[in-house]
């Protein structure tokens, strides 16, 4: 016959497995979540052309249109060709780049001291300025008298295009929107 000591071990075992009458809890054990690729947070680079950029907030909104920009190598050769853009036998392109516009416009928040590097005119050919300045410069105003190679004004947005980087962090948008981290203005033909 068992002792008490096993009696009583073995009524706390079944008390245990019965969750003290019946009330049962359940808990289970999940596999820890993998972790996430780092890519998926690092920032991506875009290249379009500017719709628009308007006050929005403590920053600027930025209508941002879309576009694939490609030299003339084998891999724009054929996406000029396969988009029925270029005859097939084309090898080469008479601006020196294939531009297609994906027409589809995205809007992003561009903070008012993101980084924005204009094409410039010589001794300095890459003058950079806050959004803030560039907003202005948009405007007609250039207080700091920066020669570029884009007209003053409206121009500015219209005549080159832009590569943007956008960050892909969750932190970056509390407003909604993805958060532009620099903007870097191109020549293009």
């Amino acid at each position: 016959m068992p002792g008490l000591k096993t009696l009583f071990a073995m009524s706390a075992l079944v008390l245990a497995v019965a969750g003290f009458g019946g009330s049962a809890r359940h808990t289970s054990v999940s596999a820890p979540r993998p972790a996430q690729p780092q890519w998926i947070d690092a920032p991506r680079v875009e290249f379009g052309f500017i719709k628009s950029l308007t006050p929005l907030g403590s920053g600027y909104r930025l209508r941002f249109d879309l576009h694939a920009l490609f030299e003339p190598d084998q891999t724009g050769l054929a996406a000029c060709v396969d988009n029925h853009e270029c005859r097939p036998g084309t090898t080469s392109f008479p601006d020196d780049t294939y531009d297609h516009d994906f027409k589809y416009v995205v809007t992003y928040l561009v903070p008012a001291d993101a980084a924005v590097q204009l094409v410039g005119i010589p001794p300095k050919p890459n003058p950079t300025v806050t959004a803030r300045y560039f907003y202005a410069f948009v405007h007609g105003s250039n207080p700091r008298h920066i020669r570029t190679q884009a007209t003053l004004g409206r121009f500015a947005l219209d005549e080159f295009g832009f590569y943007i980087e956008v960050s892909n962090s969750d932190a970056a948008r509390p407003d909604g929107f993805d958060r532009v981290l620099g903007l870097v203005q191109v020549f293009h033909p």
